[in-house]
């Protein structure tokens, strides 16, 4: 499925506004291009076919994770490059063709909004708390989507306390449950890093959940390479 995402305008604000977008269509995820939003979330439902994939390869692995670079100059290619570095296991699965087929839309739709050569892609199963401190990513911009677990963790902008330097670590976070935003599982987001330009000290802060032994994820990742 190619990917339509109409571009919303521009809008000027500064960094001390509010810096997360979330809505229930995917055109919110073109407000990551305003200079002011650090946060874009799409809230959606998994299909069926798609949660009981995930529900049965939870099942078989707690613990699996690979890097793909995947060249975009043919995005027909995208999903045959996806698959054939996936285990044979998850192939074999009822609805994998449709969990497929749903990660080479989100990386048609990121191609479509950063227009990147490479893209970087990463699968995670985890049963642990992969980043489980606060921080920024150094990366321009990075879609994650939870497929089975919970979402990933984060802070608005009011609740952040910034270091003094801008090249210097983010300070522990100290926050109230009241404070901790979530992303829900199965949405899409995406999260503005310290190397998208003009972005350098103010990167969405973030982390992963804390994790149970009964709360295995499983994550999507995509980079601009």
């Amino acid at each position: 499925m190619k990917a339509s995402i109409a571009i919303q305008p521009e809008v000027s604000q500064s960094f001390a506004a509010s810096r997360a977008v979330e809505a229930n269509e995917p055109e919110c995820l073109t407000s990551i291009l305003r200079d002011h939003v650090n946060l874009a979330v799409w809230h959606r439902n998994l299909d069926a076919e798609i949660s009981r994939f995930v529900t049965d390869l939870l099942g078989l692995r707690t613990e699996y994770s690979t890097m793909q670079y995947l060249s975009v100059t043919r995005p027909e290619d995208m999903a045959l490059q996806v698959s054939s570095g996936l285990p044979t296991e998850f192939v074999s699965l009822h609805g994998f063709q449709a969990w497929l087929d749903d990660i080479t839309l989100l990386m048609d739709m990121y191609c479509c909004l950063f227009e990147p050569k490479m893209v970087g892609l990463r699968l995670h199963i985890v049963d642990r708390a992969m980043c489980p401190r606060f921080h920024v990513d150094r990366v321009p911009v990075r879609l994650l989507c939870t497929y089975g677990g919970l979402g990933t963790q984060w802070l608005e902008e009011s609740s952040v306390v910034r270091p003094d330097e801008p090249d210097a670590r983010l300070p522990e976070q100290i926050t109230s449950p009241a404070q901790i935003q979530s992303v829900p599982t199965g949405s899409v987001a995406l999260l503005k890093g310290s190397a998208w330009i003009g972005n350098e000290a103010h990167g969405i802060v973030h982390r992963s959940p804390p994790a149970s032994t009964e709360d295995t994820r499983l994550i999507l990742g995509l980079d601009w390479l």
